[in-house]
């Protein structure tokens, strides 16, 4: 068994993030982003994902108050001691019988903010209406301006603490498929969901706070749909198998897929796992800083069009991973206009292409790849040959 990273600093660490730090580049970050003339203040984050990157906290029906200097965690008795553990610098404001909009209003006035900026990704129109109407009936007087993602932005570049725990969750879901593995077999009892059941409790018991999103197991031609839902289908031998699994480790997900064959995979199936090996390890290569999110998706692309099954490679090349399974940069040309965002050191994303032959199967193969100073480095070292593939 290949062992595991050493991370029993790094679990400390995991526990006490710079949040400070983070803060810090966002309030450097919205002020230049925002509307012309407006000068924010401060910042309230909605999001639970954008929270937990900022404060540390876990928790959910939640709203932060980022300062230039501090910050305000709103919420509710439920979460009192738990905040407590988790981000014992950030200020307290818990809720009893009073709404969270007169709360924010409250801290606001409070904290003597002039211009609050929100992410009008993440915050609704009625939110917005109630935070204005709430700061009014306070008397105190507070402009809100709307700044396009700043933490999704922020969160896009991994710091140091982030990426041990990007390969603790890679390394769980690479030894969970391989203890998985001696039980993929067409024995006439096996079934897709007993097998993705029998994934999810294996990483937990490896560490894992459980999967990343339901695990995708898709046998014979249920392969050929990229979402796959797992459901009670018996292994039958001659097929292919596509499994794409990913482990929940302290809110960070690894997110990997592997084809394997259960006996004689069909011929066509086995033409294309190589068309579709050859364009993931061309896009690997080919991966490091400047390189745009454009040209890295025609890597793929292009190796498969070139084989004739353009078409029948729909999705976009992978996306980064973190504190959400999805997350930016996108690896995507289709519908791009211009050349695409740059990659940066510190950012992680998926590297997945894929071939899909409706009513006959199809080809996924991922790796989760780390963009370095000078290049990349590919986080796991689970066999993508068809070596693994062959059951």
């Amino acid at each position: 068994m290949p062992t595991a990273p050493n991370i029993s600093m790094a679990d400390h660490r995991s526990r006490q993030p710079d949040t400070a730090a983070r803060r810090s580049r966002l309030m450097g970050a919205i002020v230049p982003a925002a509307a012309s003339g407006a000068h924010p203040d401060a910042f309230i984050a909605t999001r639970a994902t954008d929270l937990h990157y900022l404060t540390g906290f876990t928790g959910e029906d939640s709203i932060g108050l980022v300062l230039p200097e501090s910050a305000v965690l709103l919420t509710d008795s439920r979460f009192e001691e738990q905040l407590a553990a988790e981000c014992p610098t950030i200020r307290p404001v818990i809720r009893s019988g009073e709404r969270m909009h007169t709360a924010v209003a409250r801290a606001l006035a409070e904290c003597q903010v002039k211009v609050a900026a929100f992410d009008p990704a993440h915050t609704t129109v009625q939110q917005l209406h109630d935070w204005q109407a709430a700061v009014t009936e306070t008397g105190h007087a507070c402009d809100f301006v709307a700044v396009a993602e700043p933490v999704t932005k922020l969160r896009q570049v991994k710091d140091a603490h982030e990426i041990v725990l990007l390969r603790k969750a890679v390394w769980i879901a690479e030894e969970g498929c391989r203890q998985l593995r001696p039980y993929m077999k067409a024995d006439g009892k096996t079934t897709e969901a007993g097998l993705a059941g029998r994934l999810v409790q294996i990483m937990r018991e490896l560490g894992a706070e459980g999967s990343s999103f339901p695990v995708i197991m898709a046998s014979g031609s249920g392969s050929s749909l990229p979402h796959y839902r797992a459901a009670a289908v018996k292994i039958a031998d001659n097929q292919t198998l596509l499994m794409d699994w990913g482990a929940l480790y302290h809110g960070y997900h690894s997110d990997l897929t592997r084809t394997f064959f259960v006996g004689k995979p069909v011929p066509e199936i086995l033409k294309i796992y190589g068309i579709v090996l050859a364009a993931m390890e061309k896009s690997i290569a080919a991966l490091r800083p400047g390189l745009s999110t454009k040209a890295a998706d025609l890597v793929a692309r292009d190796l498969i069009t070139e084989a004739g099954y353009g078409p029948r490679f729909g999705h976009s090349l992978g996306h980064g991973i973190g504190l959400d399974i999805h997350e930016g940069p996108g690896l995507r040309s289709v519908g791009v206009t211009g050349d695409g965002d740059p990659l940066l050191p510190g950012m992680v994303v998926t590297v997945e292409p894929g071939i899909y032959l409706p009513g006959i199967g199809g080809v996924r193969l991922e790796q989760d790849v780390l963009i370095t100073e000078t290049g990349h480095e590919v986080l796991g070292n689970l066999d993508v040959s068809l070596k693994l593939a062959q059951l």
